[in-house]
């Protein structure tokens, strides 16, 4: 943990058999179509996964994501709670 740090997109080999992947912008994604792959990646120590947002084919992604990086110890604009 307190050495260098990086992440990987590309799949790793050998896959196991069950374990599909597609190419997409030349990054070969791992697909995440259940159980078993999510199992797999688990094993790999994979502890944050980085997905693309685009379905497989699609060139438009399927959804948006927001990165919340606070930079404070308690970020009031993230920790606020609406009143009930």
């Amino acid at each position: 943990m307190e050495g260098e740090s990086f992440y990987q997109k590309n799949a790793p080999e050998p896959l196991p058999p069950f374990v599909t992947t597609y190419i997409h912008e030349n990054i070969n994604y791992v697909l995440l179509n259940g159980l078993p792959e999510l199992l797999w990646l688990g094993n790999l120590a994979a502890l944050e996964f980085h997905p693309s947002l685009h379905l497989a084919g699609s060139e438009q992604p399927c959804e948006w994501m927001i990165d919340l990086d606070p930079s404070q110890q308690e970020e009031p604009r993230i920790m606020e709670r609406p009143p009930l």
